[in-house]
């Protein structure tokens, strides 16, 4: 499957409004911040991590599949959010990159879930 797919349509715009979401849902259940403190955070983690993933889109589609391009952007997306925790609360890099790499792992299952149900048809 093309990675191309993964520019079609509303698709970048609603993942990263649920990403958002799971992950702010996420910060707060591991007890990073209160629950707007915790989607403050996930908000603007995520919105420097789609600069980031906007600016390299040319390198990750040009893996060529799908899921290869996403896992990319997983591993661009917990380094670039990993770094922005790290600034925003000034805790150590372990717990800003732990919770960058659970909210994007619950984050990116919910896009393979939905690439891949293209993928069955």
């Amino acid at each position: 499957m093309p990675a191309t797919i993964l520019l079609i349509g509303y698709f970048p715009f609603i993942f990263t409004v649920i990403a958002i979401v799971i992950e702010g849902v996420i910060f707060f259940q591991m007890k990073w911040a209160g629950l707007k403190g915790a989607m403050r955070d996930a908000v603007i983690a995520n919105l420097a991590a789609l600069v980031v993933v906007a600016l390299l889109s040319q390198l990750i589609l040009g893996f060529g599949h799908v899921f290869a391009s996403l896992l990319a952007a997983l591993i661009v997306s917990i380094i670039v959010e990993g770094f922005v925790l790290f600034m925003l609360r000034q805790r150590s890099l372990k717990a800003s990159y732990r919770v960058a790499l659970i909210g994007n792992a619950a984050a990116f299952l919910f896009a393979y879930m939905y690439v891949a149900s293209f993928a069955i048809l």
